[in-house]
């Protein structure tokens, strides 16, 4: 016997992970883009900033794939950045599509700017969440990530 069409909506809306991520996702999201905003920045720029100063990334590909995010993502979100200027690309060997990424003084300036701002809105998060289990959330999340590592292409 199958279920109604209501029944199995119902399923989906009370089980899917998917949707339970991509909500708290949105929530999470919408605190850090409201703190950082009076930076100029949000925290996908951000985050990208951090990842670009760690790793100094060759290609976009090396840098969406360190960053968990689809390489056309990386790039549409890197030409952001460069039309803010914030990053700059020394040219290597490979041409324009290689050599490294890094901040542009204005890059380095705005994430100053910015950081105080995302310690604030993280310090919020983890009173929100209770300190106890902000530690705990970000460790299943991480579990969740490398559990599922490539399988989700």
């Amino acid at each position: 016997m199958t279920r109604p069409l209501n029944a199995k909506a119902r399923f989906v809306s009370d089980n899917c992970f998917a949707a339970s991520l991509i909500e708290a996702a949105r929530q999470v999201t919408a605190i850090y883009d409201t703190a950082l905003r009076p930076a100029g920045i949000n925290v996908t720029q951000f985050n990208m900033l951090a990842a670009i100063t760690l790793l100094q990334p060759e290609t976009i590909s090396a840098l969406a794939a360190a960053i968990g995010m689809e390489r056309s993502t990386a790039s549409r979100n890197l030409a952001v950045l460069k039309r803010n200027g914030w990053i700059e690309r020394r040219e290597a060997n490979g041409g324009p599509r290689s050599g490294a990424i890094s901040l542009s003084p204005g890059g380095r300036a705005v994430f100053e700017l910015a950081f105080p701002l995302w310690s604030e809105a993280q310090e919020h998060l983890a009173q929100q969440l209770g300190t106890d289990q902000t530690a705990a959330y970000r460790d299943v999340l991480k579990q969740v990530r490398a559990t599922l590592g490539d399988d989700a292409d």
